[in-house]
């Protein structure tokens, strides 16, 4: 019962992946409206399935792992967006058993249990992007401030 879930996780995970490479692919608007289904199909016949999946799965964790740890971190907690904006390296507990201590309304504070998986993808989260200060802000934009309501919202929507 556990594998078929993670295996349609992986799955999910997978075709998300292949959407952002589709997207990235055919950017063009007027190409993309006429050709881009076939186009797309094409190049799946010619690198072959397997070429391709392998690739977005690099892809995936190189460029992506910062959206999959927030959506995991969304999902499998439960917390809110304005306490996921909120959570430090401090806050992360990646030791057994692991879990997080967010900070909500009223200032309570609640220790919630994450999943070996969602460690997996935390630890590589903070040594690619190299988060090891205590009081260093765990997800952060582009230009190294932390992440807005607004920030969350798109990256949710550019995933769904």
């Amino acid at each position: 019962m556990l594998y078929d879930i993670l295996d349609h996780i992986v799955i999910n995970q997978t075709f998300l992946v292949l959407k952002c490479i589709h997207k990235s692919l055919f950017a063009d608007p007027v190409d993309h409206a006429w050709n881009s289904g076939r186009r797309f199909m094409d190049l799946i016949q010619r690198l072959g399935c397997k070429y391709l999946l392998r690739t977005a799965r690099v892809v995936h964790v190189t460029c992506d792992i910062r959206d999959l740890a927030i959506l995991s971190l969304l999902y499998e907690s439960g917390c809110r967006v304005q306490e996921l904006i909120d959570l430090k390296y401090d806050d992360l507990s990646l030791n057994s058993p692991a879990t997080i201590s967010v900070t909500g309304k009223g200032n309570k504070t609640r220790i919630i249990p994450i999943s070996n998986k969602v460690v997996s993808i935390l630890n590589k989260y903070t040594a690619i992007y190299k988060i090891s200060g205590s009081t260093e802000v765990l997800f952060t934009n582009k230009q190294a401030k932390s992440l807005t309501r607004s920030g969350i919202s798109y990256i949710i929507k550019k995933h769904s």
